[in-house]
C-alpha cells in the first residue's frame, strides 16, 4: 500500500500544469491579441482581394466561415466539458475521503488500546493536515504548501499502515480489527485518486494547442469575410474576440485546481474536522 506521491515533469513541454505558471490576466489579454490579431490580418487581406478583384461574389469563403467556427466552438465546448466535469470528479473524491476518514475514526473506537488511541489520534493530526488551507493565488508558496502536506499524508499514511500491520500480527484479529485495517487502507486509496486528479488530471497541451490554432484560424476567417464585405464590422470582431478569449480564460481557469477562482470547497473536510474534534476519545 503505497502513498500517492507527484512525479516530476519530463519537461516543460509535455507539463499540463505549465499553463499554472501564468496569470489568468495575462491568459485572458494574450488570447485577446492573438485573436484580434488574426481577425486584423484576415481583414486587411480580405479587403486587398477586394479592392484587387472589385465585388465579386464571396464563393465559398461564408462555408468556410462557417465551417471553422464550428470547429472552434466545438473544440472550445468539448474542454470546457471536460475541465468543468473534473471539478465534479474532484468534489465526489473530496466526499469519498471524508467518509473514508470518518468511518476509521468510528471503528478506531472498537478496537483495543494501544491502535485505539494511536490511530485516532493520527487520523486527527490528518484530518487537520487535510483541512488545511493551502495558497491560491502566490504559486510559489502554494507549490511548498502542497509539497508538505503530501510529505506529511505519507508521513501519516506510513504511521498508520504500521498500526495496521500491528493488528493483523495479532493472533486471532477481531472483526472489528479487520475492519479498521481496511477503513485505513481505503483512506489511502482516497488519498491517492484525489492526488491523481489534481496533480495529472488536466487538459492535455495538445488540445490547448490544436485550441489556439483552431482560434486563430477561425478569427483570420471570419476577419477575412469582413474585409470582403462592404459593410463595417469593427464592433462585432471585437466582441467575438472578447467572448472567445473569456470562455478560454475561464476553461483555463476550470483546470488549475486549487489555484484558481473556481474551486472545491473544504467545508466537507473542515465539518469533520469539527465532529472529529467534538467526540471523546
Amino acid at each position: 500500500m503505497l502513498a500517492f506521491a507527484p512525479l516530476p515533469p519530463r519537461s516543460c513541454r509535455l507539463d499540463p500544469t505549465i499553463l499554472d505558471r501564468v496569470p489568468l490576466a495575462i491568459v485572458f489579454a494574450a488570447t485577446l491579441a492573438i485573436a484580434l490579431g488574426a481577425i486584423v490580418a484576415g481583414f486587411l487581406r480580405g479587403r486587398h482581394d477586394r479592392r484587387k478583384k472589385g465585388d465579386d461574389d464571396e464563393g465559398p469563403v461564408g462555408a468556410v466561415v462557417t465551417a471553422t467556427s464550428g470547429l472552434l466552438a466545438f473544440m472550445v465546448a468539448m474542454t470546457f466539458a471536460g475541465a468543468a466535469s473534473r471539478i465534479d470528479l474532484r468534489k465526489g473524491q473530496l466526499l469519498d475521503e471524508v467518509n473514508a476518514i470518518g468511518t476509521a475514526y468510528l471503528r478506531a473506537a472498537l478496537v483495543a488500546e494501544p491502535q485505539r488511541s494511536e490511530v485516532r489520534g493520527l487520523l486527527r493530526e490528518y484530518v487537520a493536515l487535510r483541512a488545511s488551507e493551502v495558497p491560491a493565488h502566490d504559486r510559489a508558496a502554494r507549490a511548498q504548501a502542497l509539497l508538505r502536506v503530501v510529505g506529511e499524508s505519507e508521513r501519516i499514511h506510513r504511521a498508520l499502515w504500521s498500526q495496521a500491520e500491528a493488528i493483523s500480527r495479532a493472533t486471532e484479529p477481531t472483526e472489528y480489527e479487520a475492519m479498521l485495517v481496511d477503513s485505513l487502507g481505503e483512506v489511502v486509496e482516497r488519498h491517492n485518486s484525489r492526488a491523481a486528479a489534481i496533480l495529472h488530471y488536466r487538459v492535455a497541451p495538445a488540445i490547448w494547442y490544436f485550441l489556439l490554432f483552431a482560434m486563430v484560424l477561425a478569427m483570420a476567417a471570419m476577419g477575412y469575410d469582413f474585409g470582403l464585405s462592404k459593410s463595417r464590422h469593427e464592433r462585432v470582431a471585437v466582441v467575438l474576440a472578447l467572448t472567445t478569449a473569456a470562455v478560454i480564460t475561464l476553461v483555463a481557469d476550470l483546470d488549475r485546481p486549487g489555484a484558481g477562482t473556481v474551486n472545491v470547497s473544504q467545508a466537507p473536510m473542515r465539518e469533520l474536522q469539527r465532529q472529529i474534534e467534538a467526540m471523546p476519545d
